[in-house]
């Protein structure tokens, strides 16, 4: 059935699902490159700076710096800032050369579950929940954290063991 089903997805393109994306490498890799590559923005706070820089400027990216702009200022702060962090964090454990596939995999796991956990606990995730299925105002109350969302990726107390079932790979 999978196998039969790959490769229908592989052969038919169905419309209603097809990417409807606006975004592309040739048109708009300078521009995400100048705004959100690690080297220009180490911060949430850095690539808005990057946007708003673009958007003044005009030309070519100014639309698309108005665009994304906009689309950040939907999310939640908290959400984007650990977002942010978690992206720096997983280039770090793909580049750690010291690491198998499967504790690079067991680290990933655990950071997804740390975040996944504590982002369920803060109000904003409820909050979001509420502004676009229960209320549908798509008019969220925000509660940003002050200063940095390290403490977020700390081991919890109640760890999952996921070396012992990945030593068997």
């Amino acid at each position: 059935l999978l196998d039969r089903f790959e490769a229908e997805s592989l052969s038919h393109v169905d419309e209603k699902f097809a990417a409807k994306s606006t975004l592309s490498r040739e048109v708009h890799g300078a521009f995400i490159e100048k705004c959100f590559h690690p080297n220009n923005a180490s911060t949430v706070e850095a690539i808005t700076a990057n946007l708003k820089a673009m958007e003044n400027e005009g030309g070519a990216g100014a639309s698309w710096a108005s665009d994304t702009l906009a689309t950040m200022a939907k999310m939640s702060p908290t959400s984007m800032a650990i977002t942010h962090q978690q992206l720096q964090e997983g280039a770090c454990m793909l580049q750690d050369k010291g690491l198998s596939d499967a504790s690079r995999l067991a680290a990933c796991l655990k950071m997804e579950y740390r975040l996944a956990q504590r982002c369920m606990a803060h109000g904003d995730f409820s909050e979001g929940i509420r502004a676009v299925l229960v209320d549908k105002d798509h008019n969220p109350r925000w509660a940003p954290l002050p200063g940095s969302v390290d403490a977020w990726f700390e081991p919890l107390g109640h760890e999952l063991g996921l070396e012992e079932a990945l030593d068997g790979e």
